[in-house]
């Protein structure tokens, strides 16, 4: 199959789970709700096409129909800015999942972090209220912004808060995280004789 038949059977496919029957009226019916990174590229976009390995899930706001998985070559036939963001941000949010689950040592630096994955893990809700932070998470995630954007080392004080928030709050999230992909990474991981 060429690339002009997986857009098309993409864009049918996704309009024959919308309201409207236009894809320019149909790509704007769907969210992006899910993001994950299989362990081998050997899954297969709803549009046919094989080895991928970026899993987006979409669901339509009008009648809650869901569609999975679709590569990041289908995401962006929506040409919509917030599905780019989405898919930048949650790749890299996934990467540093990938770190957590080799137990790499994670620092606050490039590769593991950046501002979209700091952005991502207070939205995902990885900061815990502490009496560190006033019992409002958004300090510890504005002290690890600011660090990340700082040009000079911390002090070893702020090293100290830097490890303390890795410790205790995104690494035991991602962990969890990780747990709760298990299934599914297991599942896709399998040869069709496994099943």
């Amino acid at each position: 199959m060429n690339n002009n038949k997986y857009i098309e059977n993409f864009k049918t496919i996704v309009i024959d789970n919308s309201v409207s029957n236009t894809w320019d009226d149909a790509k704007m019916e769907w969210e992006i709700t899910d993001f994950t990174v299989a362990e081998l590229a050997n899954e297969e976009c709803i549009c046919g096409k094989q080895g991928i390995k970026d899993l987006n899930c979409i669901k339509n706001i009008h009648n809650s129909n869901e569609l999975f998985p679709i590569g990041n070559e289908c995401i962006k036939k929506f040409e919509r800015s917030d599905f780019k963001d989405f898919v930048k941000e949650s790749r890299a949010f996934s990467k540093l999942l990938l770190f957590v689950r080799d137990d790499t040592y994670i620092e606050l630096k490039s590769p593991h972090f950046s501002r979209a994955v700091l952005k991502t893990l207070y939205d995902r809700g990885a900061f815990i209220a502490s009496q560190y932070n006033d019992n409002n998470p958004y300090n510890d995630y504005q002290f690890l912004l600011n660090m990340f954007n700082k040009r000079k080392p911390p002090t070893e004080k702020q090293m100290g808060k830097i490890r303390a928030i890795i410790r205790n709050s995104i690494k035991p999230f991602l962990q969890e995280e990780l747990f709760n992909r298990k299934v599914y990474e297991t599942n896709s991981t399998k040869g069709k004789d496994d099943v």
